[in-house]
């Protein structure tokens, strides 16, 4: 067995009594797999600048924190979404959650509770052969609880849903999570990761969306965990004539953090927009790698990421791009732009393109800078201090991708957050 997946399973965890034996199956499947499929190396082309070797150094245990009523509300202070799920250690919070008497339409439960729903089983018990699958084999053979959330046809929920996953002590926490549209359904997600003060913990987050013919889904990644966290998450996006998916991701906490974003445009008019913000110094690391495929002819896809980099922190940005024959009328466009804060700092980006299609329109670019000193004199000779110079500028930098955030309050908190991130980025 590979000992790094057995390492990363917490030494209490049981398979409730009461699953049904198709899960039971399911677990006992992706285990024994991952005697064979392991855990991802840097030998892999995808992970070869993201090692797993803090996680096999890291000694976890089963030591948890119970979060404080008074320590949430101050976590959570400004939100007002109409639906609240929270997870604990990969464990569904009913005290902290606010679901009530929901819409028609909509179906939100922890997932533990949907076992039974349509295309559950399948999904799960689906087999996932990538090389680098080990971390969703290690999420379904054991994971602990995660969100359900479905939407009927037609359905235009109103009010935004909030999914909160707060990672405490320093135990292990497997999730795996399933979202889905139906055909023209509309819908907000808001995920928060979140970690309580000292936490050194891994949350390694699975999540499934299926976006039916004309849905659209706005979706807003948060991660401000404690900077000794880890986290791993992995999105399958599977959209479908006309659908709409919007991504905005912000990362500004956690130690090592892995985010992989795999979207399929699968019919025709389908359409994809990845946005993300990082801001990260010390010794932090951020791997943001995203896998476009355009199956299905005009399609479109649009990706803007920017980062900032101080201390000894490192990002990593990679974005495949990939045009499968007969997807004729595509129209994708990529950009990754970075700002360098310090000399042990570092920013690897890498665009990618795969294109076996006619009448395809492809572009990308990558930057990686400084701040301009001349923009740092000027608003200096206006009366800022050099720290308020540079900040305001990073925001300014920033801010042009969490503009584009549709919901109101949580664009504000956004800023706020970010503003809290600055004096952590090297510029104090």
């Amino acid at each position: 067995m590979n000992s790094l997946a057995t390492h990363l399973v917490p030494e209490h965890w049981r398979a409730p009594a009461e699953e049904p034996s198709w899960l039971m199956r399911a677990r006992q499947q992706a285990w024994q797999r991952l005697e064979t499929q392991k855990l991802p190396t840097t030998r892999l082309e995808d992970w070869k600048y993201t090692g797993l070797d803090l996680l096999a150094r890291r000694q976890f245990t089963s030591r948890t924190d119970t979060p404080s009523a008074r320590w949430f509300g101050e976590q959570m202070a400004g939100l007002t979404g109409r639906y609240r799920m929270v997870f604990v250690d990969g464990y569904y919070a009913e005290e902290f959650s606010e679901l009530g008497s929901t819409q028609d339409g909509l179906d939100i439960a922890p997932l533990s509770m949907r076992l039974q729903a349509a295309g559950v089983e399948a999904e799960i018990s689906k087999a996932d052969l990538r090389a680098e699958a080990g971390f969703t084999l290690l999420a379904t053979a054991r994971f602990k609880d995660g969100a359900y959330i479905a939407v009927e046809e037609l359905g235009d929920i109103d009010g935004a849903i909030d999914l909160v996953y707060i990672c405490t002590g320093d135990t292990v926490c497997h999730q795996r999570n399933i979202i889905r549209l139906g055909n023209s359904a509309r819908l907000e997600v808001a995920e928060h990761f979140i970690s309580t003060e000292g936490c050194t913990g891994l949350t390694n987050h699975h999540l499934v969306i299926d976006l039916g013919a004309g849905a659209e889904l706005d979706w807003v990644r948060v991660q401000r965990q404690d900077a000794g966290t880890f986290l791993v998450t992995r999105m399958q996006v599977l959209q479908h004539q006309d659908a709409k998916f919007n991504y905005f991701g912000m990362d500004t906490g956690s130690r090592l953090v892995r985010h992989d974003i795999h979207s399929s445009l699968l019919e025709s008019g389908a359409e994809v927009r990845l946005t993300g913000v990082i801001v990260v110094a010390r010794q932090q690391h951020i791997d943001n790698h995203t896998h476009i495929e355009h199956i299905a002819p005009d399609c479109t896809s649009t990706e803007r990421f920017k980062a900032v980099a101080a201390g000894r922190s490192r990002v990593v940005f990679n974005g495949k791009i990939k045009v499968h024959p007969g997807a004729d009328g595509t129209n994708s466009n990529q950009s990754s732009a970075n700002l360098l804060l310090s000399a042990h700092a570092e920013i690897d980006t890498k665009p990618e393109l795969e294109i076996y299609a006619d009448d395809v329109v492809a572009t990308h670019g990558a930057t990686v800078g400084q701040l301009d000193e001349t923009a740092v004199y000027y608003l200096r000779s206006r009366g800022l201090s050099e720290l308020e110079a540079r900040q305001l500028l990073i925001r300014g930098f920033c801010r042009e991708l969490v503009d584009r955030v549709a919901r109101e309050e949580l664009r504000e908190l956004l800023d706020h957050w970010l503003s809290k991130a600055m004096p952590e980025a090297g510029v104090a």
